[in-house]
């Protein structure tokens, strides 16, 4: 009988609370009106707790990353560069059985929104020209980002360009335009 007792009571702590693997708790970030030097717009931008903002895979880019185009790094490296944000890095292991390849719509963010505690989520797809015989252009590149704001889950299209003539094109544009995605992002809030 002894033995079954401590067994019973190993079990129990075994099956405890683990609280140094629970997740932290969701603090909200601090009060975000700081106004963001050097730019055009006097628009609020955190300082002391930048925004987090988690990017996600290109919703159509699958095909194209096999051979080597992915412009997500090129959209990661210029939004870090942007004071106020603190891009996350893609969290593989925390959406294991989260469908997160493919989204491109707020509706099917819920279930990242779930693992993930972040201020907005960038979306993007490629966009290529179809001729009219169906056959995809190979010589015009196009893209379009979306972003959504977490906490109301407005989201909206930010930048974006077709006719580009190759995949290099793409991630110059995005540089160039980077500051009308940080106004899109902060006009959400």
């Amino acid at each position: 009988m002894r033995y079954l007792f401590l067994i019973i009571g190993l079990f129990a702590l075994g099956c405890g609370n683990d609280k140094r693997n629970a997740p932290a708790p969701f603090k909200p970030p601090a009060e975000r009106a700081v106004a963001q030097e050097n730019t055009v717009t006097d628009l609020p931008v955190p300082d002391s707790v930048p925004y987090r903002v988690l990017i996600l895979p290109i919703s159509n880019g699958y095909d194209f990353a096999t051979v080597g185009y992915d412009f997500v790094p090129a959209l990661s490296h210029a939004l870090t560069k942007q004071k106020g944000i603190s891009v996350l890095p893609f969290p593989y292991k925390r959406l294991m059985g989260t469908a997160y390849q493919g989204v491109y719509d707020k509706k099917y963010c819920a279930a990242i929104l779930e693992k993930v505690e972040t201020d907005f989520i960038v979306m993007s797809r490629y966009i290529l020209p179809s001729s009219p015989d169906g056959n995809a252009y190979s010589n015009q590149w196009g893209y379009e980002i979306k972003i959504l704001e977490t906490t109301t889950m407005r989201q909206r299209n930010s930048i974006g360009k077709t006719q580009l003539k190759d995949h290099s094109v793409i991630e110059k544009d995005i540089s160039e335009n980077i500051d009308q995605l940080m106004e899109d992002m902060i006009r959400l809030k």
